[in-house]
């Protein structure tokens, strides 16, 4: 082991305590998968008020699935590249809370009258309760501050194309129905996002 710390910092080489034998996993390295994650996080945040579809067969599922199927998405990759970090940290009673309510929510969709709409409802829990762990995960590694504002902006930018649509900006990509709703397709939508991304952005 080195002995001129100021050449080096220790955190740049010591290895991880349970790496394979033979195999040094350094924390610089090991960080890797939290910045990616951070990455995926904010353009997952940024594109899911953003997409749209231009099919107006199905009014409000024309804004919902697009939005669903990037949330899952995000979910997925986010929570593959920071399962490393999450195994180092301490689980809670925050967590428990969560698995508990995705046990519950997954007994009451197998018992639902509509499987297929509950089934839909339980993937956008277990993709939110995913996205939060990953986001755990990526605040743990000290990347907490460009999250929140990478969150601040995509809540921003959902406003915007609201208020672009106030202004008169007409596009296939939004609703006259319950306007202005911008990419959102609803009004009392981007009430809800403008409402509690408020703090975000104030912090």
């Amino acid at each position: 082991m080195p002995t001129d710390t100021t050449l080096e910092q220790p955190g740049d080489w010591e290895p991880l305590e349970g790496a394979p034998e033979g195999i040094e996993i350094t924390p610089a390295k090991a960080r890797h998968g939290e910045t990616a994650a951070l990455r995926v996080l904010v353009a997952g945040a940024i594109a899911v008020v953003i997409v749209a579809s231009t099919n107006k067969e199905f009014e409000l599922d024309r804004f919902f699935v697009p939005k669903e199927f990037v949330l899952h998405l995000t979910a997925l990759v986010a929570g593959v590249l920071a399962i490393g970090a999450f195994r180092r940290v301490r689980l809670n009673w925050v967590d428990l809370c969560l698995a508990g309510f995705l046990a519950f929510s997954a007994a009451s969709a197998y018992f639902a009258a509509d499987r297929m709409l509950a089934a839909r409802g339980l993937a956008i829990s277990v993709s939110g309760v995913a996205i939060y762990w990953a986001a755990r995960s990526v605040r743990e590694s000290g990347h907490a501050r460009p999250l929140l504002t990478g969150l601040a902006a995509a809540v921003v930018v959902g406003c915007v194309t609201c208020l672009l649509q106030a202004y008169g900006m007409e596009t296939e990509f939004f609703s006259i129905n319950r306007a202005p709703g911008g990419t959102f397709g609803n009004r009392n939508f981007i009430a809800h996002l403008a409402a509690f991304g408020l703090p975000i952005v104030l912090f």
